[in-house]
């Protein structure tokens, strides 16, 4: 939890660092239907914002489909060892 917290700090400090500066920046995006007149600041917290957030995504995805497998598998492992008539608890690891 400490190592997320310290990537979080620094990952805010790099961002300050580049927010502050260009607070008074205003930045125009082109889309299809029009323009938008922006803060560079709010555009460049908009997009660490996004970022984080589809990371977050992804990553809960990613850990979703291995809980999922690890359950298959344990599910797989269990039905094994019935077939064959012993226990997966008897067994000796060692």
């Amino acid at each position: 939890m400490l190592r997320i917290t310290l990537w979080m700090i620094l990952v805010f400090a790099c961002a300050i660092t580049l927010i502050v500066p260009n607070a008074h920046l205003a930045v125009s995006i082109h889309y299809f239907v029009g323009r938008l007149e922006i803060n560079l600041a709010l555009l460049l917290f908009l997009s660490l914002s996004l970022g984080i957030l589809l990371g977050i995504i992804f990553n809960l995805i990613w850990v979703w489909n291995l809980r999922r497998d690890n359950f298959r598998l344990k599910k797989l492992y269990k039905q094994m060892f019935q077939q064959i008539g012993l226990s997966p608890e008897k067994q000796d690891t060692t």
